[in-house]
């Protein structure tokens, strides 16, 4: 996939005439750029954009999946020294610390933002040629409509998580062992804006579905539990007791995977609470 995005980037940019490296003294040439390329409705600089987007959105989908691969093969060493420890290799829980689901790094987005970028370079460049004239003129205003209708978006998200980012969850005992009972502690609540959580204990399995034209991926909840807990400081003891007749272990790195969460609710002043911590049953 990336592979392909690197490929498209680098067929624009020779079309261009901007690779194979030419004397450098053309690249400074101002008016070179703006001359218009033969089959082509945009002058040369546009073309030169969106072949370095594509470039780039491959460079970083390629680099991505790098480190997914050599996270893979490192987890499939530690799970070769320590079969039995699966707490150890079946999901990056940094000794208890980490008990959040991962999150998207921000450079993974490059893709999405260089290929709007490329809209923009292209969408503006074409009406630019045009003054802006006739229904030309729809193409960067629905292209800008799109961008702030995503930068929104991202804001919103944005606000939420930052909006209850000091909360930690720790276990007692780490990990859980399968029928056994638990003790989650929260600290670094927001006291003045929540009232009240509601914490939601589930059993969570993954099933995979094919057909000749649709595949999905279901999640199935094989055990719930909710208890309704009252805040009066910046930090609460909630305590679980994993039912007997469920046999479900946590297996994050099995496909389909199967897994405990603890989805933490409560509706504020503001964003409201909405988080979900995986449990490290086994």
């Amino acid at each position: 996939f990336s592979l392909f995005f690197i490929g498209a980037g680098l067929t624009i940019l020779y079309l261009a005439e901007v690779i194979p490296l030419k004397d450098l003294n053309v690249y400074q040439d101002q008016s070179w750029w703006m001359i218009q390329v033969p089959k082509s409705s945009v002058p040369r600089w546009t073309l030169s954009i969106a072949g370095a987007i594509f470039s780039l959105a491959g460079i970083s989908v390629f680099i991505q999946g790098m480190i997914e691969v050599n996270l893979q093969s490192l987890r499939k060493n530690i799970k070769k020294r320590n079969p039995n420890s699966p707490w150890l290799w079946d999901f990056n829980w940094n000794y208890g610390k980490n008990l959040s689901r991962a999150k998207t790094p921000w450079w993974s987005h490059l893709i999405g933002i260089t290929i709007i970028a490329g809209f923009h370079a292209i969408a503006w460049s074409i009406a630019t040629k045009e003054n802006f004239k006739g229904m030309v003129i729809i193409f960067p205003a629905g292209i800008s409509f799109f961008t702030l209708l995503i930068i929104f978006i991202f804001y919103i998200n944005w606000k939420r998580q930052i909006a209850h980012s000091k909360l930690k969850l720790t276990l007692e005992p780490f990990p859980i062992p399968l029928h056994s009972t638990f003790r989650a502690q929260l600290s670094g609540i927001n006291y003045q804006v929540i009232k009240s959580i509601s914490a939601t204990l589930r059993a969570v399995e993954e099933s995979y579905s094919y057909s000749k034209k649709k595949s999905s991926v279901q999640c199935h909840i094989r055990y719930s539990e909710e208890k309704e807990v009252t805040v009066k400081g910046d930090s609460i003891s909630i305590t679980f007791d994993l039912p007997n007749d469920i046999k479900i272990q946590t297996h994050l790195s099995a496909r389909p995977a199967a897994f405990w969460e603890l989805h933490l609710y409560s509706n504020c002043e503001g964003p409201d609470l909405d988080k979900i911590f995986y449990l490290p049953v086994y």
